[in-house]
């Protein structure tokens, strides 16, 4: 079968998630690998099962940190989910890919896809890893507190729990549910005109615009390097507007350089409040903050 027939997943997750062990788990040799146009980055597609028989496309997307990229294979995935946000071919469903043993800094990456508005199903990998056994009551809290279509417990290496993703991924897939995404980050009245510009001109949702609002301002080569490209079709004049809205919210944010630190601490907040709420805070092993992890806290 083509790989282009059937409903269409995307995996996404931090680096070292296990997001490739599940990938294999869901395709075993049925998949394909190749590069992104132009790089070296490996673009993997496949085909699943799913537990009624219907077969499906996952995709691997490069794993990241963030939305905001700093690398190569980050901007690839910044990249692929602003043009989902256009309209180019978005998947029916993203499985976000969680290590539950660093539950705290792979929710950062989950909380920017839930804004994009596809329905998101948690992968929470790695459980044999928590100090605590969580029960199912608390991954659903989580569940809720996220705004996530499922959350199954997982461990990818050894294919645990993966006929129960399988099957709150086809429930999905078939329901098509369409989810009214929580915004998790910054939001200041100053950015407003770049909100508006996103919803009235390019057809975001309030919540993607905001989120795409903050990474405008915050990151000085987002404008040219991840959105002006998917442009081209559009009006010059609207570009224009694009760009001079968004040098007019700088001039009146003398210190936008930081906003995508106030970011990042701002969701911190929100998911520690999440975690303590849920009480999965209690279950998280004692490690040492990952350097990006210190740098997002600044």
């Amino acid at each position: 079968m083509s790989l282009n027939s059937g409903y269409r997943v995307a995996l996404v997750g931090n680096p070292n998630s296990g997001k490739t062990a599940l990938f294999n788990q869901l395709t075993g040799l049925n998949q394909k690998v190749s590069n992104y146009p132009g790089i070296t980055v490996e673009k993997k597609t496949g085909r699943g099962l799913f537990p009624g028989g219907e077969s499906f496309q996952v995709m691997d997307l490069p794993g990241t940190y963030s939305l905001v990229p700093d690398s190569l294979d980050e901007q690839i995935v910044a990249d692929q989910f602003l043009a989902w946000s256009l309209g180019s071919d978005p998947p029916d469903v993203l499985v976000a890919v969680v290590d539950t043993s660093n539950l705290r800094r792979n929710l950062l990456l989950v909380t920017q896809c839930l804004e994009l508005g596809l329905p998101v199903v948690l992968a929470l990998n790695m459980m044999d890893r928590v100090r605590r056994k969580v029960t199912a009551d608390q991954v659903e809290h989580l569940r809720r507190a996220l705004g996530a279509a499922g959350a199954v417990p997982v461990v990818a290496v050894k294919g645990e729990g993966l006929d129960q993703l399988l099957a709150v991924v086809e429930e999905t897939v078939r329901k098509r549910p369409r989810p009214t995404p929580l915004y998790f980050g910054l939001k200041k009245p100053v950015w407003e005109d770049l909100v508006h510009f996103g919803t009235s001109a390019l057809g975001w949702s309030p919540v993607w615009s905001q989120a795409l609002a903050v990474r405008l301002v915050g990151k000085e080569d987002f404008l040219s390097g991840i959105v002006i490209p998917h442009l081209a079709d559009r009006d010059p004049a609207e570009v224009d507007r694009l760009r001079s809205t968004l040098a007019s919210v700088r001039d009146q944010v003398p210190n936008w350089r930081s906003i995508l630190a106030g970011d990042a601490r701002h969701r911190y907040e929100q998911i520690d409040r999440i975690l303590a709420e849920t009480g999965w805070s209690e279950a998280q092993p004692h490690l040492v903050r990952s350097r990006s992890e210190r740098i997002d806290a600044v």
